[in-house]
């Protein structure tokens, strides 16, 4: 029955993406699944309804389904099962806002106003009102900063993650852009002790805090924190995996996550 209920969701959201409706609620959830990651849903909703969603809704309806299906391994057979799903749906997400934020702006003409007979004087008339200030654009940045094994340093950064800092530093110090705050979370694989893997971890998260606080971020607006191998976005299992995606899983949780929370252009 799960396939086949959501089955029908999906053919929902493409017979209305095909006919040109905009999506407008949240994709439903189906047999029971756990309505997971809050925050997911919230981002994907605000691209949903922000400027460029019609360039992005297809990657967003891929996010949300990718939300259910965590939540209904979540509900079958917990965090384990879910974890994968839900760095899917991360991705599809950061994919689709990129999507949202290049798409073009529609033109609008304004045909001129006729010009007055000649004979005929101009009519007088008031200045018109101001118009309302723009709203401001959010905007969702940040970024993923990979590790070798057993590093932390500066120069142990995998590339191009020194690149993007520098990317991600120039939006942040731009003129018109504000944010609240920055929030750095270390990881480490789990290949190591508990205590010593988050030792591990807060070392990067130290690594990247002064390599922004030296490009202009300030200091005060920074917030850390070291989670060792604890809640892994990847779970990864020697005896299931293969060689090559138990390494690459390894690796993808070897990271410090940047978050810049609400950021703006105004």
């Amino acid at each position: 029955a799960f396939p086949q209920e959501a089955l029908g969701e999906a053919e929902k959201l493409i017979l209305a993406m095909e006919g040109g409706q905009a999506l407008s609620h949240d994709t439903a959830l189906v047999n029971g699944a756990e309505r997971l990651r809050p925050d997911l849903w919230a981002l994907a909703r605000s691209v949903r309804q922000g400027p460029g969603a019609e360039c992005a809704q297809a990657k967003v309806a891929c996010a949300e389904v990718e939300l259910v299906h965590a939540g209904n391994e979540f509900r079958q057979q917990q965090w384990r099962h879910a974890k994968p799903y839900i760095q899917i749906a991360e991705d599809l997400i950061a994919e689709a806002q990129a999507q949202a934020d290049a798409c073009p702006k529609p033109v609008v003409l304004v045909p001129p106003p006729p010009a007055p007979a000649a004979s005929t004087p101009a009519p007088l008339t008031c200045p018109p009102d101001p118009l309302p200030p723009l709203p401001a654009e959010q905007l969702r940045l940040g970024l993923k900063v990979y590790y070798p094994t057993d590093r932390h340093t500066e120069r142990d950064i995998n590339p191009p993650g020194t690149a993007e800092m520098n990317a991600l530093g120039q939006k942040l110090t731009a003129p018109g852009l504000v944010y609240e705050a920055i929030h750095l979370v270390g990881r480490a694989d789990l290949r190591a002790p508990a205590d010593y893997n988050r030792t591990l971890s807060g070392k990067r998260v130290r690594t990247v805090r002064d390599y922004l606080i030296k490009h202009g971020i300030p200091a005060e607006r920074i917030t850390e924190e070291a989670l060792g191998a604890d809640e892994p976005l990847m779970v990864c299992d020697r005896k299931t995996q293969a060689t090559s995606l138990y390494d690459a899983c390894l690796q993808s949780n070897r990271r410090v996550d940047v978050y810049v929370n609400g950021a703006r252009r105004r």
